[in-house]
């Protein structure tokens, strides 16, 4: 008859084959929790609540839901921004500063051609490039400026 301990290594064998079929520990890391913590946690307590009982089961049964959520929330390609500057909005912002890659940038003239206010407008514009407005203008200046360094001379 096999000891406790031969037990528990055959119990974290079998959870580790079936999450390997099923989910990778590769994906993005829960909050500020690496990976090799969650499947550490997962692969020491799980042996421990299959011998605790009907409680402990249940608990590491909606932790594990809980987790695979989560996995597949942060993998999805579909996920959605809220917020920032829509579709259009960007359109019409993005030609408009290449049209005027030379010349100053006012954020009331981006603003109004969005129809919002100046405020909301820097707010969503941030959310939507990751950049302020100018600091956008500014790195459109250099993208150009590098292209036209590397183009060959005539």
């Amino acid at each position: 008859m096999a000891g406790p301990d031969e037990q528990r290594i055959k119990i974290m064998d079998r959870q580790k084959n079936l999450l390997n079929g099923h989910l990778s520990f590769r994906a993005a890391p829960l909050s500020n929790v690496s990976e090799e913590e969650v499947a550490t946690t997962g692969w020491r307590r799980g042996p421990r609540c299959v011998d605790a009982g009907l409680a402990n089961r249940l608990y590491m049964e909606a932790l594990g839901t809980v987790v695979a959520h989560e996995l597949v929330r942060l993998n999805s390609k579909t996920a959605q921004i809220r917020g920032g500057l829509a579709c259009w909005q960007r359109r019409i912002v993005t030609a408009y500063t290449e049209e005027h890659l030379a010349d100053d940038i006012y954020i009331e003239t981006l603003a109004k051609l969005v129809d919002l206010s100046r405020w909301y407008f820097c707010r969503a514009f941030k959310q939507s490039f990751g950049v302020p407005p100018h600091q956008y203008h500014i790195l459109r200046r250099i993208e150009c400026a590098k292209q036209l360094l590397m183009a060959p001379a005539p």
